[in-house]
This record gives C-alpha cells, sequence and structure tokens, in this order.
C-alpha cells in the first residue's frame, strides 16, 4: 500500500519555523524574492508569474520584509494554503503525513 502524502509548503516553514524540512526563500537573479530555489525562472505559471512582476523587484522596496506586505506575494500564500498551488509546489512539497507541520495563514502572518 502507497504511503499518503499532504502537500506542505516547505517555504512556509522557512519563514520562523524550527522545522528540519523547511526551504529557504531564494533570490533570483532577475531581483525578486521567490519562495524557493525550485522557483527560479518559473515564468510560466502565473501563480509563479505574479512573484516576479516588476512591481515585485527589489529595487521596489524599502527592506525585503515589505516584499511580503504586497498584495502579489500574500496571494501566492493564500493560493499556498487553500489548494491552488502550483505543479512544481506539489512535486516538491509532498511530505509523508508523518513529517508535517500544518500551517494556516495566520502562522504565516506571524513570522513576518
Amino acid at each position: 500500500m502507497k504511503k499518503k502524502n499532504k502537500f506542505q509548503p516547505k517555504c512556509l516553514n522557512s519563514l520562523g519555523n524550527s522545522d528540519p524540512y523547511g526551504k529557504p526563500l531564494s533570490f533570483s537573479t532577475t531581483g525578486h524574492v521567490v519562495p524557493c530555489c525550485w522557483v527560479n525562472g518559473s515564468f510560466d505559471d502565473p501563480r509563479f508569474a505574479k512573484l516576479f512582476a516588476p512591481e515585485m523587484h527589489l529595487d521596489n522596496f524599502e527592506k525585503i520584509e515589505d516584499v511580503f506586505e504586497h498584495e502579489n506575494w500574500k496571494s501566492f500564500t493564500h493560493d499556498l494554503l487553500n489548494g491552488n498551488q502550483p505543479p512544481k509546489c506539489s512535486k516538491n512539497c509532498n511530505m509523508p503525513l508523518n513529517k508535517n507541520t500544518d500551517f494556516t495563514e495566520e502562522t504565516y502572518v506571524k513570522f513576518q
């Protein structure tokens, strides 16, 4: 019998949680903050494309933390937490149920 997996966005683990299965944020060569290195160059999915929008370039923010307050980033996080994650996220962030930590939007906001 195949073990059941659960989608667990590892990028959310990196925002202040000590979970060893977390994945750190990444900076793209285009000058954008992205959820993880697996997203670099993922312009084909509109959920990722909004993170690479011109207004999301680091030059447009005073602090990196300000990126996470932008509607594009909040929308991406909302999608992750509500079952509308891109296929790349589903592929890379499925974990055995016994290694999961449940996250909510409140948890994400708390770590910003």
